[in-house]
Parts: structure tokens; sequence; C-alpha cells
């Protein structure tokens, strides 16, 4: 009751807005996909700028949060979020006029980069709770362990963003080969005039994410056979979705 109280009250605050037009992007991204250099190129777009739409993250899931969007509706942005789509997520994105881009990467190419990342940065996600002792398992056991217990939610992921109907799909293949055609459908479908600033945007990416600029695709043909099986078997159940994009043969 109070919630709904207060839901109401920030949804007729928004309505009395500045009827501008601005441009509002959601990136909903799966972790280790290059959304953090495709963030950092649209964010240097005319007008654009980076921003996070929730309370936290780590261990949080990174939902929208209906006081930030109230808060930020007047600005240009891009919200670079770890986040799974539902039906309250479309009602905010329709009324908070956001267009959403779904960025996606091959998941056995991702187990590798999970796996490095645990090891080298740390083992908190949002995906998953896992324990910090498992940056010390050999490649095969800490394989397995993301592929039990953190790609559920990749493939959640996916098959949640099929049920939105107005979503912009983008690939890391594209994003690593034709950086400067993603950008520019990009501003296209959120209502952004690049025009000549979309080569400059990318090169001053590259230049500040050269993390990036080493990644390659096809790290996931030499992960253990077991990890690819259990992936495989998570595609499995879901007869009437296509996972080509994220890696099924």
């Amino acid at each position: 009751m109070i919630f709904d109280l207060f839901r109401a009250g920030i949804l007729a605050s928004v309505a009395k807005l500045s009827p501008l037009k601005r441009s509002h992007i959601l990136l909903a991204c799966m972790p280790k996909s290059g959304s953090s250099f495709l963030a950092d190129a649209i964010s240097r777009l005319p007008g654009m700028r980076q921003t996070s739409l929730s309370l936290s993250s780590r261990h949080r899931e990174q939902e929208l949060d209906l006081h930030i969007l109230a808060r930020k509706a007047n600005r240009n942005y891009v919200a670079q979020q770890h986040i799974k789509y539902s039906e309250e997520t479309g009602r905010l994105l329709s009324k908070f006029d956001i267009r959403p881009i779904v960025l996606t990467r091959n998941l056995f190419d991702i187990i590798p980069s999970i796996r490095d990342h645990v090891r080298n940065e740390s083992s908190e996600m949002p995906m998953a709770w896992l324990d910090p002792a498992c940056a010390n398992y050999n490649d095969a056991e800490l394989e397995c362990l993301i592929a039990d217990l953190v790609m559920p939610w990749y493939v959640n992921f996916y098959v949640s963003w099929q049920h939105c109907p107005n979503a912009l799909w983008v690939t890391y293949d594209q994003v690593r080969t034709d950086p400067e055609g993603v950008l520019k459908e990009i501003s296209e479908f959120s209502g952004i005039n690049a025009g000549a600033s979309i080569e400059q945007a990318v090169a001053a990416a590259k230049a500040e994410r050269r993390r990036f600029n080493v990644g390659a695709s096809g790290r996931g043909e030499n992960i253990s056979p077991e990890a690819r099986e259990w992936v495989c078997r998570l595609f499995s159940h879901y007869r009437n979705i296509d996972f080509q994009r994220i890696g099924a043969k």
C-alpha cells in the first residue's frame, strides 16, 4: 500500500516534467560482453553521458530504481545494467521513454572470461554467490562451476529479453568488428543526431578501454567438455528459443 502510493506520486511527478525530447538508453548486457566499451562509446556521442539506474551492484541484481529514473528523466543518458527483462521493467521503459539495447556474447567464450575475472579480480557478481576459494580451482573445475552456477543467469537473461517487443539486439562480435556501424545503428534507434562524432567516440573509447581491444572470439573452444555439455543442457530446456546468437549450434 505504502509503496503503491509512493510509486503513484513519482509517476505523477514525471508526467509534469519538461516535454523536451531526451535520449534515454538502457544497455541491458551480459557481463563480459564488451558492455563497458560500448557504453563508453555511446556516452561520448553529442549530449550523452553515462549513468546508473540502480541503487548498487556487487551481489545485488541491477534492477531499475523508480526514484533514480524520475530524478534523471530530464537528462540524456546511457545506463549499462546487467538486468533481466520483466513486465515491470517493460512498464518503466515505456513510462520513462527508455530505448533498450540488448548486448549478448557467445556463452562458451564468456566462461573463460569469467574464470579469469574470478582469479584475477573478484568472485563478487550479481549472477551468483560464489565461494572466493573457487579462485584456486583448476581450469576444468572452475569452468564447470561457472557453467553450473553462473550460466543459468545468462540463459535467463537471454530468454527474458525475448519478451521485450522493441529491443535492439547487438552482439559482442558486431561491436568488435564494426563498432562504428553499431554506434550508427544505436544512434538511429535512439534518436541521437550523431553525425561525424561516431568515429571520434569509437576512437576515444578504444583508447580508454584497452582491455576490450585485446579481447577475442573463440576463447570457448577449449573449455572443458563437461562445462560445454552443461550449457547445452540449459539451452535444451527452451525448445522454442533460438540460442544461435549466444553459441548454440
